[in-house]
């Protein structure tokens, strides 16, 4: 199993691109790509219809017409943790929207 493997988001729903971040690290920042940019393909995720419904609604202002959600990540110093980190984020989303709210 790969470090970046992940039960909740399937390898085929993402990938990754690479941008010039301007975050920590000085004058290593002008010369590598650390900042990550998570492409994810909501419509195939394996969500039930509430929870994508929901996925939509609480993301909307990060999914795109074509329906792809974008997650950047810069705050750390190597493409691994940044991957690691967009990863994690995205995990808590999908958790987040498969919760059923309290009933009132």
């Amino acid at each position: 199993m790969s470090v970046l493997a992940s039960k909740i988001l399937p390898t085929r729903a993402y990938s990754f691109r690479f941008v010039q971040s301007s975050g920590p690290g000085g004058q290593h920042v002008n010369k590598t790509s650390t900042a990550v940019e998570l492409r994810v393909n909501v419509a195939m995720l394996d969500l039930d219809t509430y929870s994508l419904r929901r996925l939509k609604s609480l993301q909307a202002n990060r999914i795109n017409k074509e329906g792809i959600l974008l997650l950047q990540a810069s705050d750390q110093r190597s493409q691994l943790r940044n991957r690691q980190q967009a990863i994690e984020r995205i995990e808590a989303m999908i958790v987040e929207a498969r919760k059923w709210p309290n009933a009132r």
